[in-house]
């Protein structure tokens, strides 16, 4: 065994070891659970027929843990060849997710129940505020507790939980050809140290909203690039209709709105193979700091009062039809289209907008279906993850709650597509999209880094330059933690 092999075994002994305080104090998260963030933004639940926007949260974790456990309790070896069981896995397996308001998740368990496949699902029903999920999880996995098998879990825990040895990697269930029913970046959220920890549940996005009748009325055509938005925004914006919003308040959506910026100018927060900050790479970091301050104080089509918005005050606004365009969440489209929505029918939605000769990349908020290393009957576990994020599962899930599907081939289905016909859209949108860094880093990196000098360019506090600088400062001595 190598030195550094010895001592990574050495440090998982000893957090064995610990007491659950002791354990939670050394992975940075706090028994309160202090300083947890937003995935998509806002930690603002969103009922029908829109759903809870994605949340986020935790700090860095320990080093990966030793292999799996052994999958036990009535569970039979599943063969690496694609999830397909040498013999028949069966059991108990308790799903544990946040509550959902439509009650859509009940009734799919209710029915996979009902099929009789000799696997039964004890759904463990968890609140709808994202903070209170990752403290029962931390609590949970931290102990080495076995009473949750499958989790759905936010994008960014996903390699905070992996690296602390509380996911099940699922790389041998997992063939090529099942994980290209899913989008190329929804797996790389999920993708750490090239091990996969999850599988896509529903996904959301960042994407560019605009008022279709009044780009028509004017013979304009959507924008592509941050020139033809600029121009399209002050050529429509007047008295009571905005050019643009966006949501700047300083949480985790400032963090996903910004990078989404950055990538549109063929720029990159980080290496994940090297962990180094890349965003002072160029001149990209810059300039994306740069177009959003020229957007409220010099181009003016921004209004300054974005610095105090979250996503569902931008909703607000844009669904009283003050707006012409927008840049939210895909969740967010069904309100756009409610009864209560002044704009119904009226909205286009694409990709987000980019520099001259790059691509629109949108920031993905996904959830996922994760299975816990603690877990005593992993392969009946694995059967249903496979149910609930494949095409049946997640075609159910999105017909119930208007969430998009994390399954490809569920944008095929004629029923879902007639009754969400915004889905068609959204193919070109999640053909490009990327998750944040995934790194176990994240969550201090956002939080105590990108939001706040974000927030500091945005306040008129310091310079794009000096806000570059402090992120490669500050941040790279939290990635070069999980190198």
């Amino acid at each position: 065994m190598d030195p550094k092999e010895e001592r990574t075994e050495h440090r998982q002994a000893r957090l064995n070891r610990l007491s659950r305080r002791e354990a939670l104090r050394l992975l940075g998260i706090g028994v309160g659970g202090a300083a947890l963030l937003t995935a998509c933004g806002d930690n603002t639940a969103t009922t029908a027929p829109a759903a809870t926007t994605a949340a986020s949260g935790g700090a860095a974790a320990t080093t990966a843990a030793s292999a799996a456990t052994t999958a036990a309790g009535g569970s039979a070896t599943t063969a690496a060849a694609g999830g397909a069981s040498a013999t028949k896995a069966s059991g108990k397996v308790v799903v544990a997710s946040p509550r959902d308001p439509t009650g859509t998740i009940k009734k799919i368990i209710a029915d996979y129940n009902s099929k009789n496949t000799g696997i039964t699902i004890d759904y463990q029903e968890l609140p709808q505020d994202s903070t209170e999920n990752k403290n029962k999880y931390t609590t949970v996995f931290a102990a080495k507790d076995p009473s949750i098998d499958v989790l759905a879990s936010d994008i960014p825990w996903v390699p905070e939980f992996g690296s602390a040895g509380w996911l099940l990697p699922l790389d041998k269930y997992v063939t090529p050809d099942l994980k290209d029913q899913f989008y190329e970046g929804t797996i790389q959220g999920a993708t750490y140290k090239d091990k996969l920890y999850g599988l896509p549940w529903y996904i959301n996005v960042g994407m560019l909203y605009y008022r279709k009748d009044i780009l028509d009325a004017a013979g304009v055509k959507p924008p592509e690039t941050y020139a033809d938005l600029e121009q399209a925004a002050a050529k429509l914006q007047k008295d009571g209709l905005y050019g643009f919003i966006f949501g700047a308040f300083q949480n985790e959506g400032l963090s996903a709105n910004w990078l989404e910026i950055l990538w549109g100018y063929g720029g990159e927060f980080w290496d994940p193979k090297t962990a180094e900050v890349t965003v002072n790479k160029g001149d990209n970091g810059v300039k994306a700091l740069q177009w959003w301050f020229d957007n409220i104080y010099t181009r003016k089509i921004s209004p300054d009062k974005v610095t105090g918005w979250k996503s569902p005050d931008i909703r607000n606004v844009f669904n009283e039809g003050n707006a012409v365009f927008m840049r939210d969440w895909a969740d967010g489209y069904a309100l756009t289209q409610a009864n209560t929505s002044k704009v119904a029918g009226k909205v286009g939605i694409k990709p987000m907008v980019h520099a001259e000769g790059q691509k629109a990349s949108g920031c993905l908020g996904n959830w996922y279906m994760a299975i816990s290393n603690f877990s005593k009957n992993q392969d009946a576990a694995w059967e249903i993850v496979k149910y609930l994020t494949g095409p049946e599962g997640s075609k159910a899930r999105a017909l119930g709650t208007g969430l998009p599907p994390g399954n490809k081939e569920a944008y095929k289905d004629a029923e879902l597509l007639a009754k969400y016909p915004y889905f068609g859209f959204l193919n070109d949108v999640l053909s490009t999209a990327k998750p944040r860094p995934v790194t176990p880093a994240y969550n201090q990196l956002s939080s105590d880094v990108i939001q706040v000098q974000v927030a500091n360019v945005l306040s008129k506090k310091t310079s794009p330059q000096d806000a570059v600088k402090a992120m490669v400062d500050k941040g790279q001595p939290l990635l070069s933690k999980f190198k």
